[in-house]
């Protein structure tokens, strides 16, 4: 079970550095009366990761029980494989998008309606955001990882529940920083809203380069 834990952490430590879920729950605590969103948005977000992974888990497990030990090796290989190639397409794609010098960075419109959400739309939203093609990748690194490991049903569920733990963290200060200390945090709220809005496409695409090289030597060690 803890190697399984060591081995997810680079992807929930992936998904914990993906800007645009942590500007949206800072956008929506920078709102009036906005703690109750705020927690609504966290537990959208949670579920929506774990959902993710417990997906990927189970139809990784499902084909790795189908086969024996010594054939279900070269298909993890290829799968590593193909996502790391994923990673890399998506890394490039990132980095095309970073705005030239001085120049304002573009985010996605649907973050000016973000004031005003009512509380099924906000749990939708941060669903969405934690399914999005992005973390379903990431998502899906640690699901494959999970499922191959052959641990008991009762580990892999923890195993679940530390990676969710993790990938929600960036999302999970912020909310909790505005419930204990709601003065003192919302100047750091905007601080750190600006930088992330700034770095956004940089931060991303360090994080799929990385995911993108670990998931080539995994999946190379398994040839």
């Amino acid at each position: 079970m803890l190697e399984s834990i060591g081995s997810t952490l680079p992807q929930a430590v992936g998904i914990a550095a993906s800007p645009l879920p942590v500007i949206a729950v800072i956008i929506i605590l920078m709102a009036p009366n906005s703690r109750r969103l705020g927690i609504l948005y966290l537990l959208g977000w949670l579920v929506g990761i774990a959902v993710a992974t417990t997906v990927f888990s189970f139809l990784t497990r499902v084909g790795v029980d189908a086969t024996s030990e010594d054939e279900a090796q070269p298909i993890l290989a290829c799968i590593k494989i193909a996502l790391g190639l994923l990673l890399v397409w998506l890394a490039v794609r990132q980095w095309r998008k970073r705005p030239t010098p001085g120049a304002e960075p573009e985010m996605p419109s649907w973050m000016s309606r973000l004031d005003g959400l009512r509380p099924a739309t906000t749990v939708a939203l941060s669903f969405g955001l934690a399914a999005n093609p992005k973390n379903l990748v990431m998502a899906a690194t640690a699901g494959t990882v999970i499922g191959a490991s052959r641990t008991v049903v009762g580990d892999s569920a923890w195993v679940i529940l530390v990676f969710t733990l993790v990938a929600g963290a960036s999302v999970a200060l912020p909310v909790l920083a505005s419930v204990i200390a709601p003065a003192a945090s919302a100047s750091a709220l905007a601080t750190t809203r600006t930088w992330l809005v700034a770095n956004n496409a940089t931060i991303m695409t360090v994080v799929f380069a990385l995911l993108a090289t670990q998931n080539f030597g995994d999946g190379l060690a398994l040839l």
